[in-house]
């Protein structure tokens, strides 16, 4: 073989090697896009599961039934209740377990963990405007100082839902938009 076919060679060698390189890092970036598409899916899976469950009908049902049962002075009753009444003590079990369940999804959304096409997703469940209408009132009946950017946060998830004016025991149900 002459000299001057070496550097050909090793040149058509070189290109080769550089299309392999660029066709695996196109499948390695596929194989990771499926892979974290995967693991988006288990996340709403997970979280859909966790709101069917019993545990949260049941709370969910509590909360409902607490605020018709008061009507517009639910939170106050509640807060001058909580103590030695067994019924307001189940609602507040049934608020932590609500609030713990959105919290989490804006924790999920604060690390980055949550892309902007699964949010609605995140957040699209039956008895959401719960959380407005009776989670945070009882929250802000709790204390004065809760954490309501964390429900604004969440509110920014889930855009048609009103914004919430609350006076502690003047509470205004927000409503749907769509």
């Amino acid at each position: 073989m002459d000299s001057t076919a070496i550097p050909w060679i090793t040149a058509v060698a070189a290109a080769c090697s550089a299309i392999a390189a660029a066709v695996s890092a196109c499948f390695s970036w596929r194989s990771s896009r499926t892979a974290a598409n995967a693991a988006l899916t288990t996340l709403i899976l997970k979280f859909r599961d966790q709101y069917a469950t019993n545990e949260m009908f049941i709370d969910l049902r509590n909360l409902r039934a607490w605020h018709d049962k008061y009507g517009s002075q639910f939170a106050v009753t509640w807060q001058q209740k909580l103590k030695n009444d067994k019924e307001a003590q189940i609602v507040d079990r049934s608020r932590r377990r609500v609030t713990s369940f959105f919290s989490n999804i804006i924790d999920l959304h604060d690390t980055g963990l949550v892309p902007k096409r699964i949010e609605r997703l995140l957040t699209d469940f039956a008895g959401f405007d719960m959380v407005y209408t009776v989670v945070e009132p009882l929250e802000r009946a709790l204390s004065p100082d809760y954490d309501k950017p964390r429900f604004d946060k969440l509110r920014a998830l889930r855009p048609g839902i009103a914004p919430v004016a609350v006076e502690l025991g003047k509470e205004a149900l927000p409503t749907l938009s769509h």
